[in-house]
């Protein structure tokens, strides 16, 4: 599966395709991200939504991967799952949460669904280098227990 997003970026016009492969039988999926005019110091970034969060989110090492995680309660159903973002470690850039602030309850209320609302303001994120025309490949993984 693939999708094209063209964006306007403090006025730099950027394009950028996804393509996502599923694997059967595989608890993990990748992602390759190929922009069309990004800079070389730029990077893209991907996350796991900390909403629902009770325990904070890590980052690790695994051999030749930076891996963000986070091992909670992260479904509407309750459910308890592991899941991570694995990028390459010489591609890894600067990881972090983007706000604990409740947004739907705040100020968007009114204008977006709760499930978009509380998507994007609280998020654990990971950066990834670009380079124009090169895909930027990632992993997600998730796990239940």
């Amino acid at each position: 599966m693939s999708y094209v997003i063209r964006v306007d970026v403090n006025g730099e016009k950027l394009k950028a395709v996804e393509r996502i492969s599923i694997y059967p039988g595989k608890y993990w999926f990748e992602s390759d991200v190929t922009f069309s005019g990004c800079a070389d110091n730029d990077q893209i970034v991907t996350g796991i939504v900390t909403s629902m969060l009770k325990r904070e989110p890590f980052e690790f090492q695994a051999g030749n991967f930076q891996c963000i995680g986070t091992h909670d309660i992260q479904s509407l159903n309750k459910d308890e799952l592991g899941m991570a973002v694995i990028v390459p470690l010489a591609e890894s850039g600067k990881t972090g949460r983007t706000t604990d602030i409740d947004f739907f309850n705040s100020v968007t209320k009114q204008w977006f669904p709760k499930h978009l609302a509380i998507s994007f303001p609280q998020t654990y994120y990971i950066g990834q280098k670009c380079k124009s025309e090169v895909p930027a490949k990632h992993f997600f993984l998730g796990l239940g227990t």
